[in-house]
């Protein structure tokens, strides 16, 4: 067996209606908490009042803040410098991964010299050393798996200047993700569908790694199995929000109501939690390369990024794998994991890579994920993507050529 090394988890509360347990966990950490979140949907819910008051009975006094869309450096920059100056026990990130990256962010920024572009990995010039606050991650989406990573992806869109990069060290991780399906279910289907890609995608990737263990295999087949089998039921319906607080508080009747719908969910909530785990110890590959050099020149959801890519992307690593000395490893991979998703009694003998390939496909136009022509890019940015995106961890190098052929296929 190969050896491997393996990052740290955080602790862990998952179930139906586990948000409630929040304060309670929190106060473990002091009396002074900062509460990040997105939005308005705990607004809306009726959940950032329940918290609140649940908060003030365990005797935290909170102080609360917003991030809108992805992250940038200069709010992150902006909460740390408001917030550095008080005394602040625990931060806790309510929200999609954006707002668990900038939570995290922000944990490790507050008392910190400089800006936190500083220590973005390709931007700064700095090493975080790894120390921080007390942070608790708390998703309300299922795709990004940051309440399990040791990473906070911060961006600056620009079409020429724009970048999409890391805080990374391995203090990061959160101390405790506390993951309530319950939370997820208003995610608009369109929302859910791109980050039930992203988890996808970042599960097979991290399957396909040249990083990949024992371990991260053994969990990433999980989460692609979950994964395979829920993606679509999970975005076939969204839930008011104003009904959240009350499920919350009788997760009995969420179950009761909402049944298969919940369970798919929770089956790409942990999915979710899984690919998290896997990225920060296998790595990503090639599509998660092209996310990053778009999603810092373009607007675009990084689950969309992902769910346009890892067909075109997957139809090239196996063509390229299939007539390379040692990819027959690869194929085998994509074989068994094809057999696996189709339920074949003999995965491995009665299977076609090329059918993975397909039914990604299919579930990219059953959630109508669209074209990268859709999302405002043209052909004359496709070779200044090409160019810039890289990934140390994709199963088979990719020249400039190859990386321009997978972006074309996906127009």
């Amino acid at each position: 067996m190969q050896g491997f090394s393996f990052s740290r988890t955080p602790s862990v509360i998952s179930g139906n209606g586990k948000v409630a347990l929040l304060p309670a966990k929190a106060a473990v950490y002091g009396k002074n908490a900062l509460l990040v979140t997105g939005g308005t949907f705990l607004q809306k819910s009726g959940m950032l009042d329940f918290l609140l008051r649940a908060f003030k009975d365990h005797g935290i006094e909170v102080c609360h803040c917003q991030v809108g869309g992805e992250p940038s450096p200069e709010r992150v920059d902006q909460i740390a410098g408001e917030f550095s100056p008080r005394q602040i026990d625990v931060v806790i990130a309510i929200g999609g991964g954006s707002v668990i990256d900038a939570g995290k962010a922000v944990a490790a920024m507050i008392g910190k010299p400089g800006s936190v572009k500083d220590y973005l990995e390709g931007v700064g010039h700095l090493q975080h050393d790894g120390t921080r606050l007390p942070f608790i991650a708390v998703p309300t989406t299922a795709g990004t798996g940051s309440e399990a990573t040791k990473n906070a992806v911060l961006s600056f869109c620009s079409p020429h200047a724009g970048f999409k990069k890391s805080l990374r060290h391995e203090g990061l991780v959160p101390d405790l993700a506390v993951i309530d399906p319950i939370l997820t279910l208003p995610c608009p289907t369109g929302i859910a569908a791109a980050c039930g890609m992203d988890a996808f995608t970042q599960l097979f990737e991290g399957f396909l790694s040249p990083l990949a263990s024992p371990l991260t295999d053994a969990l990433a087949l999980d989460g692609l199995l979950l994964a395979a089998s829920h993606i679509v039921e999970s975005c076939s319906l969204s839930v008011p929000a104003q009904r959240i607080c009350a499920l919350v508080q009788e997760p009995a009747l969420a179950e009761k109501e909402f049944g298969s719908f919940l369970k798919a969910r929770a089956a790409m909530c942990h999915a979710s939690f899984l690919s998290g785990i896997v990225l920060a110890n296998a790595g990503l590959g090639i599509v998660h390369g092209f996310a990053s050099v778009i999603g810092g020149a373009f607007p675009i959801p990084h689950g969309l990024i992902c769910g346009i890519l890892l067909a075109p992307a997957t139809r090239k690593n196996l063509a390229i794998a299939r007539t390379s000395e040692n990819g027959h490893q690869i194929v085998a991979r994509m074989n068994h994991l094809s057999g696996r998703i189709q339920e074949k009694p003999f995965p491995d003998m009665a299977s076609d890579p090329e059918k993975l390939c397909e039914i990604i496909e299919d579930w990219a136009c059953r959630l109508k994920i669209g074209k990268l022509s859709d999302a405002g890019i043209s052909t004359d940015h496709l070779a200044g993507i090409a160019a810039k995106s890289q990934a140390k961890t994709n199963p088979v190098e990719l020249s400039f050529e190859d990386r321009l052929e997978i972006l074309c296929s996906a127009m």
